[in-house]
């Protein structure tokens, strides 16, 4: 086995494991956790279950079982409605008074979420039960209004997006301790990913006033040394080719030009124009391949596969419609992408480049669609 295959087989064994991840328990629902995300949610769990049993206990001791619900901003949708309320651990239903006279109805446990691993008190749940006795306590919150549960629930996806975001960084930084655990350079493309990843997270962060959070970004092993060899990676890349907005005609490369029987260039529309630029956008952003389907039955429908090398075009395409998808690597057009040109429904079909090459292959008016069959 040579050098550079050797090198090149550890630089492929350390991005399949940076991708899937060093698994270190698989839940009854099939989910994997890597072994710091399975050990906090463990430890927070056990913490906050030890803590309720202990209060719940304490409380029996002087025949008290009526609790109120604490409350907290961004709260989960299976726990949010039950916030403020003053239930009972025992499932007796009735009525309690305050310290001044005022009556609040008591629920039974059974009528919340309470038991569900995402419900109230469960897996990685930020609330707590706070005894209430009856004529002595004084409610400290009070049940959100539909308006506010409205308003809650907004606050509650900007927080799963803050985590989705979090897991990208995650990822990349990963993957870029794999690699340099294994003795490789880090490529300049996962160094832009890792700066882009922080990047968009500090950006969403500002814009709807979140705090970012440093324990949601930690990896072991992501040390000065790593973010040192990132940081000089990163500023070494080769500067992006810019797509411009304006009009113009796409080039045919000499390369490729002997692949066709016969050519011409092609000028973009608006629209085109409009989706490459966005192609282009999602793709910097993810590393992923993305697509557009363009046609004048419909507005123009981007997908993606979440892949780097693949993508699967939707199969329900209207009649005359112009396919374009990226390629993360700058790539020509391949055989398997002109395959779907000989689709009935594909009038044209484009490649975008992520360095902003675009590619354009377009019937010609005079050619029957059956000769696409053909061609398949």
């Amino acid at each position: 086995m040579g050098t550079t295959t050797l090198q090149d087989a550890v630089a492929k064994a350390a991005h399949r494991l940076a991708e899937t991840g060093i698994t270190g328990f698989i839940d009854k629902g099939g989910h994997q956790w890597t072994p710091e995300a399975y050990v906090s949610m463990d430890l927070r769990t056990t913490l906050h279950n030890t803590y309720i049993q202990g209060q719940q206990a304490r409380s029996a001791e002087f025949g008290i079982s009526t609790f109120q619900i604490s409350s907290h901003p961004a709260s989960r949708p299976l726990c949010a409605p039950y916030q403020g309320w003053i239930c009972s651990w025992d499932n007796t239903s009735g009525v309690v008074h305050d310290l001044y006279g005022n009556a609040y109805v008591v629920h039974p446990i059974r009528e919340t979420s309470y038991g569900e691993p995402a419900g109230i008190f469960g897996i990685n749940c930020g609330h707590e039960p706070e005894t209430f006795i009856d004529g002595k306590s004084v409610p400290r919150y009070t049940p959100l209004t539909s308006a506010e549960l409205e308003q809650d629930n907004e606050a509650y996806l900007l927080t799963q997006k803050q985590r989705a975001l979090e897991r990208q960084v995650r990822q990349y930084r990963t993957e870029a301790v794999a690699l340099h655990a294994a003795g490789q350079p880090i490529p300049p493309e996962l160094a832009l990913k890792v700066k882009s990843a922080q990047g968009r997270l500090t950006e969403f962060c500002k814009t709807n006033g979140l705090t970012e959070r440093l324990a949601g970004t930690r990896v072991t092993g992501y040390n000065k040394s790593v973010g040192s060899a990132v940081g000089k990676a990163a500023r070494n890349a080769p500067k992006p080719v810019k797509a411009k907005s304006g009009t113009g005609r796409v080039k045919i490369p000499d390369s490729i030009k002997g692949d066709f029987s016969d050519f011409s260039e092609l000028s973009l529309t608006d629209e085109e124009r409009t989706a490459v630029l966005t192609l282009l956008d999602k793709t910097k952003q993810t590393g992923f391949e993305y697509g557009a389907v363009l046609s004048p039955a419909e507005k123009t429908r981007y997908f993606t596969s979440g892949d780097q090398n693949s993508i699967r075009v939707p199969a329900d395409l209207p009649e005359h419609s112009t396919i374009l998808h990226s390629h993360p690597n700058s790539s020509p057009p391949s055989g398997q992408d002109f395959r779907q040109f000989a689709k009935a429904e594909v009038d044209r079909m484009g490649i975008v480049g992520a360095n902003g090459d675009v590619f354009l292959v377009s019937w010609p008016a005079d050619v029957e669609r059956e000769t696409a069959e053909k061609i398949r």
